[in-house]
């Protein structure tokens, strides 16, 4: 699918990866309304299956205008050089094909329609699975954080200010300075939540976070929380004996929805 096509059609020839990014793109197009109750909201979040892998999106629209924030979160690590290769470009591909898509639903008399994607690789998944508990937990943070609201609300005012255009940017370098800590609750590497720790000192607290650190409803701090769940595992991946050594909160978390899932199955059944 080249740039500039409108993903009027699936052709018999197309790829798994081209269908995906259709239907994403198709999807996206139809959510992004613009109407005046969508305005209004304070957006919505979303898990993009990507195949083989899934990130967290918030999208939120400009209360006055056709401006569109998305921030994408990815929980594994990417260069530069990866994101300009591969994300960047299907990104470019669906913005460029649905605003104007989008702009003809709308009328030739309504403002432009501008779409801005920021693009955050967090590295909090070292783990060859779990990328859905790591995308649940980012969409669910994302709903609720005031850091990311202001976020939003910042892309937005750039954009209406002519200094953000429409376009696909990964922020590689910001992401410390930028996400809050609950974002990094789930992380399995003890070496990212020190570089994240450090570089969040650095840029210095934002007034969200709580000076004494806790994160959770236990009042632990990132660390705290790392080593509650550090665990050593061997590698599997590879053919020879390694011992690993990671934080298995995720894969905490997700034996909790279970249980919590199957509990609510089980009383509806006996209701």
């Amino acid at each position: 699918m080249g740039a500039g096509q409108h993903f009027d059609k699936i052709c018999a020839e197309d790829s798994p990866e081209q269908i995906r990014e259709y239907v994403f793109a198709k999807k996206l197009e139809a959510e992004l309304r613009l109407e005046p109750r969508q305005r209004s909201s304070n957006g919505w979040r979303e898990i993009i299956d990507d195949g083989d892998h899934r990130i967290a999106m918030g999208i939120q629209c400009s209360k006055s205008s056709n401006d569109v924030s998305i921030l994408v979160i990815d929980s594994r690590s990417m260069d530069r050089a990866s994101f300009k290769s591969e994300t960047k470009k299907k990104w470019d591909r669906v913005v460029t094909a649905i605003s104007p898509d989008i702009q003809a639903k709308l009328g030739p008399s309504a403002q432009p329609v501008r779409l801005f994607v920021a693009f955050l690789a967090i590295h909090t998944q070292k783990s060859q699975e779990g990328c859905g508990i790591f995308a649940l937990s980012a969409a669910k943070k994302m709903a609720s954080d005031p850091a990311i609201r202001k976020l939003h609300k910042s892309l937005l005012t750039g954009m209406a200010t002519r200094q953000i255009h429409q376009g696909v940017v990964y922020l590689v370098d910001t992401p410390a300075r930028l996400l809050p800590p609950s974002l990094y609750k789930h992380a399995t590497s003890k070496r990212v939540l020190n570089d994240y720790l450090v570089e969040r000192a650095r840029s210095s607290l934002s007034e969200w976070d709580r000076q004494d650190g806790r994160v959770n409803k236990k009042g632990q701090t990132l660390l705290e929380r790392y080593a509650a769940h550090e665990i050593q595992r061997l590698d599997r991946t590879v053919d020879y004996p390694l011992l690993r050594t990671y934080s298995n909160s995720y894969e905490a978390k997700r034996i909790g929805l279970i249980r919590a899932a199957l509990a609510s199955l089980t009383r509806q059944h006996l209701a």
